[in-house]
């Protein structure tokens, strides 16, 4: 079986993917997949599918709502959702769930980079990467769930993107990345590390003068957006690409951190 938070709801059960069309349907299975084997208490559920704001629910509303929802799912998935005094939870797997998969992936990628396996870090953080299919919750309509869940994600996406760059860099994967960072660095102007990762692999690339440029470009719009200079890591990139510092070399030292 599989279930997705990493963009619209995704339910597959081993055979064919189960479409769940009803709003309030979508965000009770998110609910409970967010508590993964977590008995969820009623109240929370039922705040989460009508609001902070809507009058207090009974429980038989929502034990019609957990039905409807075992109904919609299908024989495979009706008896994961399990029912218990205080309320529900849903029993899978974590790699059954692509949020659980990609926080795993993540640490197994970081782990292989402490390890200095630098390939076996670049494929589990290309893998998670893989994972992701929008923005997460993209089909949820619940403020309690988006504000307490989406943001989180997307963040790690953004060090994964960075840890996957530097494994790249690590792999002497220079002339690909020259394509890619550019984008990154439209995409997240303010994370100063792609800026440097992209001076990095300009200049592993015999193109020092766009490397520098580079600097260039981020210094200025960190002096008219934030009024500060570039850190410390890329003031001293910058440096030892004026220097030409053969450490800079990714035979010799890899990337920047």
């Amino acid at each position: 079986m599989e279930f997705g938070l990493l963009g619209p709801l995704l339910v597959h059960d081993g055979t064919v993917e189960v479409m769940v069309p009803a709003a309030q349907q979508r965000t009770l299975l998110a609910a409970l997949l967010l508590r993964l084997r977590q008995v969820v208490p009623a109240q929370e559920l039922s705040a989460s599918i009508h609001g902070a704001e809507a009058p207090e629910r009974d429980r038989a509303s929502l034990h019609s709502a957990v039905n409807r929802l075992r109904h919609r799912l299908g024989p495979a998935i009706r008896a994961r959702i399990q029912t218990r005094p205080t309320g529900y939870l849903i029993d899978i797997a974590d790699d059954e769930l692509d949020l659980r998969r990609f926080a795993m992936l993540y640490d197994q990628g970081r782990a292989a980079a402490d390890l200095g396996d630098w390939a076996a870090a670049a494929d589990a953080f290309q893998q998670a990467l893989g994972l992701w299919r929008g923005d997460p919750l993209a089909d949820i309509d619940s403020p309690r769930l988006l504000r307490r869940h989406r943001d989180h994600p997307a963040e790690v996406r953004v060090q994964l993107l960075e840890w996957r760059v530097e494994a790249d860099l690590r792999l002497g994967r220079h002339e690909q990345l020259t394509a890619e960072l550019p984008l990154l660095t439209a995409e997240h102007a303010l994370r100063e590390r792609f800026h440097g990762q992209l001076m990095l692999a300009l200049y592993r690339c015999g193109r020092r003068a766009e490397a520098l440029a580079a600097f260039r470009s981020v210094r200025d719009m960190l002096t008219d957006e934030l009024g500060v200079d570039p850190g410390h890591a890329l003031q001293r990139l910058h440096r030892q690409i004026l220097a030409g510092d053969p450490a800079l070399d990714w035979q010799l030292a890899g990337s920047v951190r």
